[in-house]
């Protein structure tokens, strides 16, 4: 009787260490983090890209954010203010923006890695860049 209790075991652990051990792994490997990128705006660290995400890796997710930030600011001109920067979401897609334009999607990755929420993060995210914001506008006008 132990002996068939052993044999059951060391069948359970093979099959764990066969089936579920790997699919783990590949889970954690999936989110690790490439390297990180920040997003520094009129001095202020505004967000940190670690994901890269539609196909895009982590640094030319970064570039993106810079551009949309960059089109986002002369857009705005003389209207540019801190109070534009808001939290939208849209399709169960959380969105950081700056006036009507949208500045990074605020994905789950991201969330998981700062042990947040997309909602929770990208209030972090906006809280930063309205920083920035009230910086920029400061020191060019």
């Amino acid at each position: 009787m132990k002996l068939s209790r052993w044999i059951a075991c060391a069948l359970l652990v093979t099959l764990i260490s066969t089936f579920v051990w790997p699919a783990v792994a590949a889970a954690q490997t999936a989110e690790e983090p490439e390297e990180a990128w920040d997003v520094i705006f009129a001095g202020v660290l505004v967000l940190r890209v670690r994901y890269g995400l539609g196909g895009m890796s982590a640094l030319e997710r970064q570039h993106l954010v810079y551009q949309r930030l960059r089109e986002a600011v002369e857009a705005l001109g003389e209207d540019l203010s801190p109070g534009l920067v808001h939290v939208t979401e849209a399709d169960g897609q959380v969105f950081l923006q700056l006036g009507p334009h949208v500045i990074v999607t605020v994905d789950e990755a991201h969330a998981r890695y700062q042990r947040s929420t997309p909602q929770g993060l990208a209030e972090v995210w906006a809280d930063n860049l309205r920083r920035a914001v009230a910086r920029y506008v400061e020191t060019h006008s």
